[in-house]
């Protein structure tokens, strides 16, 4: 994890303070947010054998080791200490949610240091297969130790009492000091992004499906699932299709219709109201995220998309920008071409 103090002496100590203030209530913090839902830490799910009906551990454990091997290709890079992760297992009095990669005010907190998500199913009674629980969480788990080692540079804020600081860069986004961001927000009927916000999250996301993918290549000794069968779709079996798809990444144009028909009430699928929401942050999710991610990236071709990826990936992670910024100008023949693809005008 890089993570920067743009300041010095005393200035420095009182930011240093602050921010392991917050870091060291990340348990309190989880009680704030979700106070009707109970969690368990992440280390303890996945060592704890009382645990293993939840997810499947051992598969767990291997994706690790292969999203270890991946941080490398780019540093000295570290997992996101599972101690700090809150996954969330149940929730008294619950109707409404489902639980999940996409279950609200869940993520990555940077300045508690610690993520929060819940296991995909767990707050609903509806059956999951425990191997495609395993999977989501990787995903999760992956994503957020993405967001975890971005680069961060902290400043303190001006004319403000001692201790207090602002992000002016994270990744490759930045901000003022009064909270004006360098990219503007992305029209809601863009089929693109230039924000780079959604580019970073979206970037983070990739990343974790391209680990689900391989895992799921590389593992042999998975029982077959309904997921896995080609003949799968969203309205023989909503949930195997769906989340398979959504935490590998190959949700699509068409499945975001019939998602959008779904919530309309044009086409019914045998399933609770709770994986019903949650569909519905999926699609979202999806729609104005991940494929509009894609869509950047198939702009500058498809010789150049992996490379894009590849090096928005880096400089997120390292907070060095020459790389990207270089590599976009040669193809746009022109300099400074970050700035005229990404900078809003009020920056």
């Amino acid at each position: 994890m890089a993570e920067r103090i743009l300041a010095t002496g005393a200035i420095r100590e009182q930011i240093l303070i602050a921010l392991q203030r917050y870091r060291n209530a990340h348990e309190d913090y989880v009680k704030e947010v979700h106070p009707q839902a109970c969690f368990l830490t992440l280390s303890e799910l996945i060592t704890n054998n009382c645990y293993s009906s939840l997810i499947h551990q051992h598969l767990f454990l291997r994706a690790t080791h292969l999203l270890a091997q991946r941080l490398k290709h780019y540093g000295p890079y570290e997992l996101l200490d599972p101690s700090r992760v809150w996954i969330g297992v149940s929730m008294l009095g619950n109707e409404k949610d489902f639980g999940g990669f996409h279950h609200h005010d869940q993520g990555y907190r940077y300045l508690q240091q610690m993520a929060i998500t819940s296991l995909l199913g767990t707050f609903s009674r509806d059956p999951v297969d425990c191997v495609l629980t395993t999977l989501e969480l990787i995903r999760a788990y992956a994503h957020d130790t993405l967001h975890h080692n971005s680069y961060r540079l902290f400043c303190p804020l001006p004319q403000t009492e001692a201790g207090s600081f602002y992000r002016l860069q994270y990744g490759i986004n930045f901000r003022n000091w009064n909270g004006m961001t360098y990219s503007a927000k992305d029209s809601v009927r863009s089929t693109t992004t230039r924000n780079l916000g959604n580019i970073m999250e979206a970037a983070t996301d990739r990343f974790a499906h391209e680990l689900v993918v391989s895992l799921t290549q590389e593992v042999t000794d998975i029982p077959t699932a309904s997921w896995r069968d080609k003949r799968c779709d969203l309205v023989s079996d909503p949930i195997s299709y769906s989340v398979y798809r959504d935490c590998t990444g190959q949700l699509t144009h068409a499945d975001m219709r019939q998602l959008r028909d779904i919530e309309r009430g044009q086409l019914e699928i045998k399933t609770s109201t709770n994986f019903k929401a949650y569909l519905k942050s999926m699609r979202l999710f999806v729609q104005f995220v991940n494929l509009r991610y894609q869509q950047f990236l198939t702009e500058f071709g498809p010789d150049h998309s992996h490379q894009i990826h590849h090096l928005i990936i880096q400089s997120l992670l390292s907070g060095k920008m020459r790389d990207l910024c270089n590599y976009l100008d040669a193809l746009q023949s022109e300099k400074r071409s970050f700035c005229s693809l990404f900078k809003a005008p009020h920056f």
